[in-house]
């Protein structure tokens, strides 16, 4: 499908559905983080694009979808940067929930990933030669 007849059906699905809104009830549900990456998926340049989800009262509020500013040399980096730019969202989301609302206790808000890599970095973010090279804005 070509990206303006796809971009026509977003628009008239939008305007079909205009008097629809997102509808948040009181809950006891954590904010919960989701992301993920494609690893050099760009065959031009082999930059990684990643997104995140994150959801709150059974709802999504805040998602993303961007090419990551580096070139990821393994998956483990790719799925490592992706949960670092969901971590931001996350510090973001936390603090202006609880400036509105102050619905946020001070338990912690959990980022899943699906690489198991990626998490034990995260845990444990000793120095490796294999992950010594990741950019500094991603610890």
């Amino acid at each position: 499908m070509p990206h303006w007849t796809a971009a026509k059906r977003v628009l008239k699905y939008l305007k079909g559905t205009k008097n629809r809104g997102l509808t948040f009830r009181p809950t006891k549900r954590p904010l919960v983080g989701y992301a993920d990456s494609d690893w050099a998926s760009d065959i031009t340049d082999r930059k990684t694009y990643s997104g995140c989800v994150l959801k709150f009262a059974d709802g999504a509020i805040s998602w993303e979808s961007k090419r990551q500013h580096c070139v990821a040399l393994s998956s483990t980096e790719a799925e490592y940067i992706a949960l670092s730019e969901c971590a931001k969202e996350i510090v973001y989301l936390r603090r202006f929930l609880n400036e509105l609302y102050d619905l946020l206790d001070e338990t912690p808000t959990v980022a899943f990933s699906d690489s198991q890599a990626a998490q034990k970095l995260v845990q444990n973010p000793i120095f490796h030669p294999r992950t010594k090279h990741i950019d500094i804005r991603c610890h």
